[in-house]
């Protein structure tokens, strides 16, 4: 749910998952609907909002853009873990992020050259933040951030929001 936000959903969206709308019950199936029942992604998504208005009504700003991401990708075209999406402001101000479980730790890039970024984590599980790092990252001179790790292995989002020069 938070990839497809990130990818342009912005204008709504509603929760679905893979194994509960094919109702596959084909031996071959890789995921069964009973067990899709049993994930807690739609527990979750109550928490997309907080997620989404953290940044207001800028969030109908966001230009969704994976590659601002690297790596954003797994080889593993059929899975569920592995993935980033990213949406960033046209002034790139602000970013959201979602990283899948698996994600190595990652950079941004297109940020504005050698400007500070206030930085904080989100649980997508529990809808609540948390410092990144130091709460503060910096981009380099061709604008790439380099990012703190993750809080555990799991999913995280993240936000970046422009806190000035140094």
């Amino acid at each position: 749910m938070y990839g497809s936000f990130l990818s342009g959903g912005f204008a709504g969206h509603i929760y679905g998952s893979e194994g509960i709308w094919g109702a596959d019950i084909e031996p071959a199936s890789p995921v069964k609907m009973w067990d899709a029942f049993q994930w807690r992604s739609g527990a979750e998504m109550q928490h997309l909002k907080t997620f989404a208005f953290s940044i207001g009504r800028r969030f109908q700003d966001l230009v969704p853009d994976a590659n601002l991401v690297s790596p954003n990708k797994t080889h593993v075209t059929l899975g569920y873990e592995g993935w980033a999406f990213s949406a960033r402001t046209p002034d790139k101000k602000i970013f959201l992020v979602y990283f899948e479980k698996g994600c190595p730790r990652s950079q941004i890039r297109g940020a504005l050259p050698l400007a500070n970024y206030q930085a904080r984590w989100f649980n997508p599980r529990a809808g609540t933040w948390s410092v990144a790092g130091n709460g503060s990252v910096q981009a380099d001179s061709t604008g790439i951030i380099a990012l703190p790790d993750f809080p555990a292995d799991l999913d995280w989002a993240l936000r970046l929001e422009y806190a000035g020069r140094p």
